[in-house]
């Protein structure tokens, strides 16, 4: 993982499913170059959805259950322009009760979410959502919030439909589209590719911000 980040010398390193024994083996590294950190849990320990950044991090939704949000929300300064990220991971529908977590999932997220466009933020905001969804183009709850989003934001990874992130039980043919990233029209990306995650069975993104 360090290989990886070294090439690619990110500003911002979005991570899910993180946990101690993963920053015990990068935290000189993260020490050194990404001091600035947003997480969605209550402790200090780095377990669930972490951000690393060289940028000051302004957190917006931070120190609350992972049980309960299930997604990070955050700010960074690009120059003098505000630009919002926010770091979903939704839980794997592998079970009724999982699935329906899921599903309300979407629901509180999309809530919040109108909730933050009127209290933290202007129009003309750039405004970046990226994650584990858990949820495929094709899936009726994908549109749930993809239908809320319409006209205001696109989906970038659907223009890529090679892109798949995720694939069952190691067979190649059997990949799927899970992890999306979602911007509005004041935001641009370029430079957008797969990374190969050690020790995880979903790929990453690496991409540019403009």
């Amino acid at each position: 993982m360090q290989d990886l980040i070294d090439k690619e010398n990110p500003d911002l390193i979005f991570f899910v499913e993180f946990s101690q024994h993963h920053y015990e083996a990068l935290k000189t590294l993260l020490k050194a170059h990404y001091p600035y950190t947003n997480s969605t849990i209550w402790s200090n320990k780095f377990v669930g959805n972490v951000v690393f950044s060289k940028i000051k991090i302004e957190n917006w939704a931070d120190d609350f259950p992972q049980d309960a949000w299930r997604y990070g929300y955050f700010s960074i300064k690009h120059d003098t322009t505000p630009l919002y990220f926010y770091l979903p991971h939704m839980s794997s529908p592998s079970s009724k009760k999982n699935f329906d977590m899921r599903n309300k999932q979407i629901l509180t997220f999309l809530n919040d979410f109108n909730i933050h466009r009127n209290l933290h933020r202007t129009r003309g905001d750039k405004v970046v959502l990226v994650g584990d969804f858990n949820t495929t183009p094709w899936s009726p709850w994908y549109w749930r919030f993809a239908d809320v989003f319409e006209g205001e934001f696109v989906n970038i990874t659907r223009s890529f439909p090679i892109l798949f992130t995720w694939k069952l039980l190691n067979f190649p043919v059997l990949w799927a589209h899970i992890d999306h990233i979602f911007v509005n029209k004041e935001v641009s990306i370029s430079d957008l590719h797969q990374v190969n995650v050690p020790g995880s069975d979903h790929k990453g993104f690496s991409f540019e911000v403009k």
